[in-house]
């Protein structure tokens, strides 16, 4: 291991890594950073002596971060924040400023409607804060916060590791979700129609035919004929928008698409859960970070739907009539 005395050292260096970890590419870190590619390609250079590690590799088109690099993601970015901070004559708050890049995790659910909102909105006060918008791996997510990879995620569950914050946007539930000339678009959709019609399902991992609502219908000792399964919400969509199918997705994806297709209540009390943003503690102290989760928290608590009209109270007072009676036998 290289053994660098402090004041021979060039500090600057950790301000290129931060930066190349953020852009993952030369070019647009020497965009970042107001220098030429090659002026990155020498730093680079200069790293990878420093550490006696390549740092970043290639893999096809794309640079990868080595192990090393991950580990030292996060110090680096830290380092580079609070010098920021120690620097400024006044603390960066004015948004119009701000050049930042904000990586963000999620589903197509949970970019389209929870994030993309905030993002639009923030176009107006933050022209120059960059979004790259990233799928959310279930195995990795919580990782990549961690290694600095990643900034935000949004997700239905509240984090396992001490070192993540988190903040609840709001509490979802499930709709039922068929085209604008669909057979049951007309009139209220009872249990037995909904469990006797064809129905796509979500799998999240993959080939799955049983989600949250099949485990509320096995309770009442239902069962729905799900027939397919696809892997996002919005290829859901566009399934059941040329088919007679029906599919039960969050309430706040389903009304993004009015005049395409027709949403109702379930018929049985709808699973809930919550949606969460979480991100990792190092950029409590960024003022973009900051400004961008409470915006997306004011945008999600502004867009709140409520639920869908007496159909859904109708339908939950027959589930439980139906389960009074059940219980009686």
């Amino acid at each position: 291991m290289n053994t660098i005395h402090f004041n021979d050292a060039d500090l600057n260096l950790i301000k290129v890594l931060d930066a190349l970890v953020r852009e993952m590419s030369v070019a647009r870190t020497a965009k970042r950073l107001g220098v030429s590619p090659s002026a990155i390609s020498h730093s680079l250079g200069r790293l990878r002596v420093l550490l006696n590690d390549p740092v970043v590799v290639r893999s096809g088109r794309t640079l990868r971060l080595t192990p090393r690099a991950l580990l030292l993601a996060p110090v680096a970015a830290s380092m580079c924040e609070a010098a920021r901070g120690l620097l400024a004559d006044t603390p960066d708050t004015d948004p119009k400023m701000w050049q930042d890049t904000v990586r963000i995790l999620g589903s197509d659910y949970a970019l389209a409607a929870w994030v993309f909102p905030a993002l639009v909105a923030a176009r107006t006060d933050a022209p120059g804060l960059r979004i790259a918008a990233i799928s959310l791996d279930a195995a990795e997510w919580e990782r990549q916060l961690i290694d600095g990879a990643a900034d935000f995620a949004v997700r239905d569950e509240q984090p396992a590791n001490p070192k993540l914050r988190w903040i609840t946007l709001a509490r979802e539930h499930y709709v039922v979700v068929m085209r604008s000339a669909h057979p049951l678009s007309r009139g209220r959709l009872n249990l037995q129609k909904y469990c006797r019609a064809d129905h796509a399902l979500v799998s999240v991992v993959g080939g799955g035919f049983q989600g949250p609502v099949d485990a509320h219908l096995a309770t009442l000792g239902m069962t729905r004929n799900v027939i397919v399964s696809v892997p996002t919400f919005l290829a859901g969509i566009d399934l059941v928008r040329q088919s007679d199918l029906l599919i039960s997705m969050p309430q706040r994806l389903a009304l993004k698409f009015p005049g395409l297709v027709v949403c109702q209540a379930l018929p049985i009390p709808s699973p809930t859960f919550d949606v969460t943003l979480v991100w990792h503690a190092r950029t409590d102290g960024s003022r973009p970070h900051a400004w961008l989760r409470a915006l997306i928290k004011r945008m999600s608590s502004a867009g709140q739907p409520s639920a869908l009209p007496a159909a859904m109270d109708r339908s939950h007072a027959a589930s439980a009539k139906r389960r009074r009676i059940h219980s009686r036998r």
